[in-house]
């Protein structure tokens, strides 16, 4: 073909519009495309083409639009235009008698009719020069009367245009009808063939079936009824399966659970850390952690867990994880440290207040000499006096050192804790002040304890003193009795041994304290008081004194709520 043949593409599908592009060029046509009508109508504006190809259906201007507007120019009347059409009906003939258009192009094209059809139309332009007088044509069809204005050569190529495109289309379905009666000796043989073999197959994939139902059950079994909480979290985070005893674990339905992020799950304060984890499992990183899990009822519980990735075609689709609540582990552990720091504390004051008291010994003695002689006119007697208070007071301390330490000797008797506290009310309202109410609420059981009476006065004054420090604008002092079994009460100290106990509580409605105070409460020298308002050896002195006689101390507080100390002795029977 010249380089002056142009073809013009109009065809909004992208795919098919570069399908049609490459057929033609192959052909030796020059061509240009165009996505819809409006853009089609400026490329004839820049360059008239030798013949316009355009789809019917399209957006905005479809093919019979645009053909209206290529005729409605008087140099472009004898331009030829193709539609593209899939001859679905007889209205598409007669749409395109109506529209001006010449032929018409069967979809899918068939890349040599299609060149073969170009290279017609250029060889043989038609009435183009020639003003081919119109004809009116007059006809009904489907109930409906068309007029058409076309000169009979117009209608004749659009006419045998689409009977080639029938024929076209007949000859490639006998060809598909010949490859499929082919194609199907070819399967009928290798069904025959075939048939044998998945009779094999079907039998084994059953016996396979069997085996992994089998195996399915177990497995489910195992993951429903393990403590260990079994869970998967898409690679987006989200929980996609969790077993029964996350639910037993956490309180919430597995329903609330599945289709959360994994996060909301997380105690705040742990979430950073356990997002890390996560971004490092999926890097391929598979070790253990601990974090918090907030629990319905409003605690929290310790858990370990492990994650391992899941890949899928060497996708990362999430991780697969198990879980181990080891809060009572924790407890435990915590209890044990602080045990042992509270015992190597212990041993620590004992030495301390051994070797302060031989020094203080010797002050309070040269401080004695000095006074006898000196005379009460003397100067330096009152200076003597003063060093001689200092040192009872210093005395007074390293005895509370030795009482934390249990380092002290107890003269022990049958005490019972209902006399013991009605008998120190009187001192201890001038103790708290006018302020603070008291409240005893004695048990009838008038429990028996086996202790020194003075040190167990000495751990009442002591708790009363601290709560009413903690009730500075006045409250409520509670101090009860009663008869239990052994258990709770402490997240650090712990529990008693198994047994009956007689129990003492001090309650007071003051401001409470954080858990961080909690954590190290009976520890010497630890106060929550103001700078010169407390040494820091009350609630220590408490925990030997009641350590030393075999009982247990326990404090459970809250800020805003309170304080109850809860003191556990041995029961004992009649002295």
């Amino acid at each position: 073909m010249n380089g002056k043949t142009d073809i013009l593409i109009v065809e909004d599908s992208a795919t098919q519009r570069e399908q049609l592009r490459s057929i033609l060029e192959r052909g030796g046509f020059n061509v240009r495309t165009a996505a819809d009508g409006n853009e089609a109508i400026a490329a004839l504006g820049a360059r008239a083409p030798t013949v316009v190809i355009a789809d019917i259906i399209m957006p905005g201007m479809d093919g019979y639009a645009l053909c209206r507007r290529i005729k409605e120019r008087e140099e472009r009347k004898d331009m030829p235009v193709i539609l593209m059409t899939s001859l679905g009906a007889t209205e598409d003939v007669i749409a395109g008698l109506e529209c001006g258009a010449e032929y018409f192009l069967t979809k899918p094209c068939d890349g040599e009719y299609l060149i073969r059809l170009i290279r017609g139309i250029v060889s043989d332009p038609g009435p183009a020069g020639r003003a081919a007088a119109p004809m009116k044509l007059e006809f009904v069809h489907d109930g409906r009367t068309h007029a058409i204005e076309a000169s009979g050569t117009r209608v004749l190529r659009l006419l045998l245009s689409t009977y080639e495109g029938a024929v076209e289309v007949n000859r490639r379905l006998a060809a598909s009808r010949q490859d499929l009666e082919k194609l199907t000796l070819e399967l009928e043989t290798k069904v025959e063939q075939r048939t044998a073999a998945l009779t094999e197959e079907v039998a084994e994939r059953k016996r396979a079936q069997e085996a992994l139902r089998r195996s399915e059950e177990k497995y489910r079994y195992l993951v429903e009824n393990t403590s260990d909480v079994i869970y998967t979290i898409a690679s987006g985070g989200i929980v996609s399966f969790v077993n029964n005893a996350a639910e037993r674990l956490s309180g919430r339905p597995i329903a609330r659970i599945v289709g959360r992020h994994y996060a909301r799950f997380v105690h705040p304060e742990d979430r950073a850390a356990v997002r890390e984890h996560y971004r490092n499992t999926l890097l391929g990183r598979e070790e253990p952690m601990e974090c918090r899990i907030p629990v319905r009822s409003g605690g929290i519980r310790w858990v370990r867990f492990r994650n391992r990735p899941i890949l899928q075609e060497g996708r990362l689709m999430g991780v697969h994880g198990s879980m181990t609540d080891i809060t009572e582990q924790r407890k435990l552990e915590e209890q044990f440290l602080h045990a042992q720091k509270m015992e190597a504390m212990g041993r620590l004051a004992s030495g301390i207040a051994h070797d302060f008291n031989n020094i203080l010994m010797a002050i309070r003695g040269f401080t004695e000499i000095l006074l006898k002689r000196l005379s009460p006119e003397e100067a330096g007697r009152s200076f003597a006096q003063e060093i001689g208070k200092a040192a009872e007071r210093a005395i007074a301390l390293t005895g509370q050192l030795l009482a934390f330490s249990r380092k002290q000797e107890l003269r022990c008797e049958v005490v019972n804790l209902n006399t013991l506290i009605a008998d120190a009310v009187e001192m201890l309202k001038r103790v708290i002040g006018e302020d603070v109410r008291i409240s005893i609420e004695p048990d009838p059981l008038q429990p028996l304890v086996k202790s020194d009476r003075n040190q167990l006065v000495q751990v009442l004054m002591n708790l009363a003193v601290n709560a009413r420090d903690a009730m500075p604008n006045g409250g409520i002092l509670t101090i009860a009795t009663s008869v239990s079994k052994s258990g709770g009460g402490s997240p650090v100290l712990p529990d008693p041994a198994p047994g009956d106990y007689a129990v003492m509580t001090v309650a007071d409605t003051g401001t409470g304290m954080t858990p961080e105070a909690l954590a190290h409460l009976f520890e010497p020298f630890f106060t929550t008081k103001e700078k010169g308002k407390g040494t820091g050896l009350g609630l220590a002195t408490v925990y030997g004194i009641v350590n030393q006689s075999g009982g247990h101390v326990a404090c459970a507080s809250e800020l805003g709520k309170g304080t109850v100390f809860t003191v556990r002795f041995p029961l004992v029977g009649e002295a």
